[in-house]
């Protein structure tokens, strides 16, 4: 009875048009929609400190957002070019931390602490990459390739540090926002080239 429980429930929208070679291009667009909560931070595997895991309450989950965009695009030049985009959106992703109630008091089940999940104000990951490949055919025995890959083309800093802070009168945490000098997940903007051989 020490593990964390999870609830989720999740809308997924999606269109795609599939990459022909007659149309030259294809596209796929994706929403999903999340509503998930736990009994614990996701990064914590086991719950000690009360008897039970009923006796820790459910709080908005840190594992994903409640609102994803995923949209793609592709599309064929001449002489073997082929072109592409990918924009990912998201809602920021809500921080889990263990907050506690100031001189001495204590919750209902007799501890001091609790865990609270708090959606962050402002902040939210989105990245534009950008890509072109051109195509070889080696003397009809082998396909090579180059490709150029721009990843997070705007330089958006995806922050994921947490800053908490109370508004309520027993100090316990009910806001956040982000480090804007902390921690990045993704990559900042990035060049990539890539070479490949197919025999």
């Amino acid at each position: 009875s020490n593990g964390i429980e999870t609830r989720s429930t999740q809308i997924l929208l999606s269109a795609e048009k599939p990459f022909t070679e007659e149309s030259k291009w294809g596209a796929t667009l994706a929403y999903t929609h999340t509503h998930a909560k736990q009994n614990r931070d996701i990064n914590e595997h086991y719950a000690f400190d009360e008897v039970n895991i009923g006796q820790y309450p459910f709080i908005l989950s840190n594992s994903a957002p409640e609102h994803r965009f995923v949209g793609t695009f592709s599309y064929a030049l001449p002489w073997d070019f082929l072109v592409g985009a990918k924009l990912t959106v998201a809602s920021p992703i809500p921080g889990n931390t263990i907050s506690c109630l100031p001189g001495g008091f204590s919750f209902n089940n007799g501890a001091p602490c609790t865990a609270v999940g708090v959606e962050p104000s402002g902040g939210g990951y989105q990245s534009l990459d950008l890509q072109v490949t051109k195509n070889f055919n080696i003397f009809d025995k082998a396909d090579a390739y180059l490709r150029l890959d721009l990843l997070n083309v705007t330089n958006h800093d995806n922050l994921v540090d947490y800053q908490y802070s109370s508004t309520r009168p027993d100090g316990i945490v009910d806001s956040a926002r982000f480090n804007p000098n902390g921690n990045i997940t993704g990559t900042p903007f990035t060049m990539r080239v890539t070479v490949g051989a197919k025999f």
